[in-house]
């Protein structure tokens, strides 16, 4: 599988950094400030192809998926998800509509990590094939911490709950290098998991958005 990313993000003022939540899967631990408006847009190319030579199954589709956030406060934010698929043999239409909050509870300071919390509900919106059959939840503990002035970490762990399918564990662990203060690369490693001793592990790496490294640019 080759997955391909990137992203779009405006604010409706000036503010000292953006705030991003991509293009890694892991997410940074702020909000985006105070009355900030900020959109997050990507698309994921997925290839699939089979691995024995006799057999020729080979599929391509494209993932979508739109953020909205809004700072209510330096702390709070509101924000919503929509998203969907399309291309190969795959069926097109949106099937992830999401809608929730994030709270910073703590900023970086020397050790301590800065700290936050976001909750989503996941509705059971979309096309008919391909939406959640119920109402679910999605809640990641997120944190961030600058190593050096020009090294941080960014870890999540989070639970999508399901009243249709079994519950996802998920985690997620970032490094992130700060170049310039407009670029920045990363690597991360994420998967699910079902208990502590069977975790499964996927890698990928990308640009990000620079300065500063302490759970902004993830």
């Amino acid at each position: 599988m080759i997955t391909i990313c990137w992203s779009i993000t405006t604010t409706a003022q000036f503010a000292e950094y953006i705030r991003s939540g991509r293009p890694g899967q892991a997410i940074g631990a702020y909000s985006t400030g105070k009355n900030i408006f900020q959109v997050q847009t990507g698309l994921t190319s997925n290839n699939f192809s089979a691995e024995d030579p006799n057999i020729e199954i080979r599929d391509e589709e494209w993932l979508h998926s739109t953020v909205l956030r809004f700072g209510l406060s330096e702390q709070l934010e509101i924000s919503g998800v929509i998203g969907g698929q399309f291309g190969g043999e795959v069926r097109n239409g949106f099937n992830n509509t999401q809608l929730g909050v994030r709270y910073n509870f703590f900023n970086n300071q020397g050790a301590r990590p800065a700290i936050d919390i976001q909750s989503r509900l996941l509705f059971p919106l979309g096309d008919e094939e391909l939406r959640r059959a119920k109402m679910g939840a999605r809640v990641i503990l997120g944190t961030g911490n600058a190593l050096t002035n020009r090294l941080g970490l960014t870890t999540n762990l989070g639970v999508t709950l399901n009243q249709d399918r079994p519950d996802v564990y998920f985690y997620a662990v970032a490094l992130g290098y700060s170049v310039t203060k407009r670029l920045g690369a990363f690597v991360e490693i994420y998967d699910n998991f079902n208990e502590f001793g069977d975790v499964e592990m996927d890698f990928d790496t990308g640009r990000s958005n620079g300065y500063p490294v302490t759970g902004y640019v993830y």
